[in-house]
């Protein structure tokens, strides 16, 4: 067994009724990819998505390990989160993998309620950002989060917000490779 730990969390639904379902998200495939090559990998249905309160994400995130050796992967706001835990937390994590980050919204998002810093490379080893044919308040975050980061950009053809309506799958094979290299 590894020591290298994953998180991986989900994004924000409009509502309650938009959740998507575990079997079809890519978090869950990849945590259960992961666990299948001997790594410790979960990925925890975070409380309440759909109105997403710092605090209580913060607690859950407490339920896990996360130290230099671990690789934190997000989708969407939970990036932003994501960012905000480590820099308020002052941890440093060996990865940080953001997936369709959003930090600009037109909705409300208290876990959007923060300042990058110009430099924020400090919080992981290494920056990696997926992005594809996404809105426009995505493309604008990805600039912000690769400017602050210092993140290395992957981008993948007609992938839009790298959910299974936009995929057209669950299998999501280049992030795979890109957390385990």
């Amino acid at each position: 067994m590894s020591d290298v730990n994953y998180l991986i969390l989900h994004g924000c639904p409009p509502n309650a009724d938009d959740i998507i379902p575990h079997e079809k998200r890519w978090m869950n495939w990849l945590a259960a990819q992961l666990q299948h090559k001997g790594f410790d990998a979960v990925a925890p249905d975070m409380p309440q998505p759909w109105d997403p309160k710092y605090e209580e994400w913060s607690d859950e995130m407490g339920k896990f390990t996360s130290n230099e050796n671990t690789i934190l992967i997000g989708h969407s706001c939970s990036c932003a989160f994501l960012v905000r835990w480590l820099l308020k937390t002052h941890r440093k994590v060996k990865k940080l993998v953001l997936v369709a980050p959003g930090i600009i919204s037109d909705r409300d998002f208290a876990l959007y309620d923060f300042e990058l810093p110009d430099d924020a490379s400090f919080i992981a080893d290494e920056r990696v950002i997926f992005v594809s044919n996404d809105k426009e308040n995505i493309l604008k975050s990805v600039d912000l989060y690769k400017k602050s980061l210092k993140a290395h950009i992957i981008h993948l053809e007609n992938k839009g917000h790298f959910v299974i309506f936009d995929m057209g799958t669950v299998e999501f094979p280049e992030l795979l490779e890109e957390v385990i290299k």
